[in-house]
């Protein structure tokens, strides 16, 4: 499974999504798993209630979660690219250069 996304819209989503942390629980929001999911040219990425959409291309099946501070360190050292690809295999999401343990549930 493999995304393709705009490195602003990427950097965007997850800005977007910190910003919508609760001040009451806050930390456990930066620090809880987000979710990816793709459909009809749009990934949702997901932490709980909040969500954020942008284009994406490629395949993706089901719902793929990992820590959110993986997203988050990109914050501080964007991707290089003019896209991002994330990519979902064995069992391993890998974001530009960074790998993570994640979990997939088919819907």
């Amino acid at each position: 499974m493999q995304l393709n996304i705009k490195t602003p819209d990427f950097l965007e989503v997850i800005k977007q999504l910190k910003k919508m942390a609760p001040s009451r629980k806050k930390a456990l929001f930066l620090n809880g798993m987000v979710s990816i999911q793709h459909a009809q040219q749009i990934a949702i990425f997901s932490i709980g209630p909040a969500s954020q959409i942008c284009e994406a291309k490629g395949v993706w099946a089901g719902k793929v979660s990992f820590p959110f501070p993986i997203l988050t360190s990109f914050l501080k050292v964007p991707p290089k690219h003019e896209v991002v690809t994330i990519t979902f295999i064995d069992g391993k999401v890998k974001i530009d250069t960074v790998s993570v343990q994640g979990h997939i549930v088919y819907s």
